[in-house]
């Protein structure tokens, strides 16, 4: 039990704010649990196997936030284009980028519920990429909610089409925000 509590005391301890720091810290915990109570610690094949499936949950999160990332820049350059030089189709794209961008939050929710399950996030030298590309999110997230605000606000009949989607989002950004 030793090691595993040398390594988390060597590993940089993450913000206090930082909303995955509890999750981290529980699972680092009962990882080492679990370990006090195994009579040998897993083979070096194993752990190579679990760091590898870390690294592509991290690849897979790192899609999808910058999926969300362009849907919601791609939503802001076309809240920003004048009244005057929008195309005929402009809230059809509106919609498409808000519609993309609920695609890809709901993709990265689906794998944050995978994270949740998986006990290979007591190596905390995963949770900074993670923390990150979530901390990411958010901020895309109340960056596209402002824009579609604000677009709503100089065209109201946007709002009929975009309301559905904004409240789908909202619900999965508090669903994340509890899962962490």
């Amino acid at each position: 039990m030793g090691d595993e509590a040398s390594v988390l005391a060597d590993t940089p301890v993450l913000e206090m704010h930082s909303p995955l720091r509890s999750l981290v810290l529980v699972i680092s915990t009962l990882c080492i649990a679990i370990s006090f109570y195994s009579v040998q610690a897993l083979p070096v094949a194993h752990r190579r196997d679990l760091g590898s499936a870390l690294n592509n949950l991290i690849d897979i999160y790192h899609n999808y936030a910058v999926e969300i990332t362009h849907h919601a820049e791609t939503f802001h350059r076309l809240a920003q284009e004048p009244a005057v030089g929008r195309s005929a189709d402009f809230k059809q794209q509106c919609a498409t980028e808000v519609s993309g961008f609920l695609d890809s939050l709901q993709g990265f929710q689906s794998a944050l519920g995978q994270l949740s399950t998986d006990n290979g996030l007591a190596n905390n030298a995963f949770a900074s990429p993670l923390e990150t590309l979530f901390d990411n999110t958010v901020t895309a997230t109340k960056d596209l909610l402002r824009d579609i605000n604000a677009l709503v606000d100089e065209i109201p009949t946007l709002g009929s089409v975009l309301d559905p989607m904004v409240v789908q989002i909202m619900v999965i950004t508090d669903d994340m925000l509890d899962e962490v």
